[in-house]
């Protein structure tokens, strides 16, 4: 057990440390034969090198993840127990009592299951599944035009849908949703995809693996991919972060973002309000969220020299009341916003 002691310490709740110590206990001294292993920050128990359970916690149960062959094969058996599941896991509540006898049928089902497998997974089920999943067409139109991150965007799209989220087409890319209210969204960069969790600071991050993207993005955290093989080997635990991300959206908690009168302005931009007065007095007349977005612009170098840049070259857009990602050409389709039309002027 001395392989999960860092993750039990770095479980704040003295109640949910002491009943995952517990149930990790029970699986080693249960089965003997088992092998503890941390991978991907999460718990679990392999068999001769293939997965047989793992467990991941969250802010109001412990989440249990045999695998989606045996979420369906004992689907009753969960719902007698009185908890509840998604195709990839199902959560014990830690107020609930751990009903063990169905922790055991499912590990001695994997168990004799994969006594011949000798990959860490099962294969992965036809994604055509999805099929009886609503779509949105915008989706399918979005997946067939790119050409970077395609197989891990469909890869990824298949996982969420998992989780019984309402799929959407948000600031031009897929976007889900439960209710209404925005969960999660799929994006991709030059060096990595990403789910963005919209709530994402709110979300206990057991693993450690949630990243903001700077320093001054408040709620918003993105989990990161750079190949199709890491997010399906990070499936159960991916399907775990979303359920906690709904259970956020269910309980209605909000992030408390910072005022604008929570930052301080830079010095460099104090100077130039003294420099040239209508400056200051173009900047206050913005909005407080323009003035948010132009100080931490501002704040974000380190050198003097690249925040005095960043000032000169967005005095402009202040003189005319736009804000940082306004358009000031006029031709942009996504107004107020800027869409780079401006670089078709000549």
């Amino acid at each position: 057990m001395e392989v999960f002691a860092k993750y039990l310490a770095g479980i704040d709740h003295p109640d949910h440390r002491e009943r995952t110590k517990e149930i990790l206990s029970w699986v080693a001294n249960k089965y003997p034969h088992l092998v503890p292993e941390m991978k991907w920050n999460t718990p679990m128990f392999s068999d001769h090198g293939t997965f047989i359970i793992g467990f991941s916690t969250a802010k109001q149960h412990l989440s249990v993840s045999p695998e989606e062959v045996v979420i369906s094969r004992f689907a009753d058996d969960i719902k007698q127990a009185g908890y509840s599941f998604t195709k990839g896991l199902f959560r014990i509540p830690w107020k609930d009592p751990v009903h063990y006898e169905l922790l055991e049928k499912m590990i001695e089902f994997n168990i004799e299951d994969k006594a011949d497998y000798t990959n860490f997974w099962r294969e992965q089920e036809d994604s055509s599944m999805m099929r009886n999943k609503k779509l949105n067409p915008k989706v399918d139109e979005f997946l067939s035009n790119v050409t970077q991150w395609k197989e891990e965007f469909v890869k990824l799209r298949e996982i969420v849908l998992d989780c019984a989220l309402t799929e959407d087409f948000k600031w031009m890319h897929p976007c889900y949703t439960y209710e209404k209210k925005n969960i999660v969204l799929i994006h991709g960069f030059k060096e990595y995809c990403a789910l963005l969790f919209h709530k994402g600071s709110l979300l206990k991050d057991p693993n450690g693996i949630l990243i903001q993207q700077t320093e001054n993005v408040q709620s918003a955290r993105q989990l990161r991919f750079t190949n199709i093989q890491e997010i399906i080997e990070l499936e159960s635990v991916i399907k775990a972060y979303i359920d906690e991300a709904i259970e956020v959206e269910k309980a209605g908690l909000e992030v408390q973002f910072k005022k604008k009168e929570d930052y301080s302005i830079p010095e460099e931009l104090q100077n130039k309000f003294t420099e040239i007065p209508d400056l200051k007095t173009a900047f206050e007349a913005l909005t407080p969220g323009r003035q948010k977005a132009y100080i931490y612009h501002f704040s974000q170098p380190k050198q003097s020299k690249t925040r005095e840049s960043r000032i000169e070259k967005s005095m402009e857009r202040i003189f005319k009341g736009k804000g940082l990602n306004d358009c000031i050409c006029g031709l942009s389709q996504k107004m107020p916003n800027c869409d780079g039309s401006h670089k078709t002027i000549r």
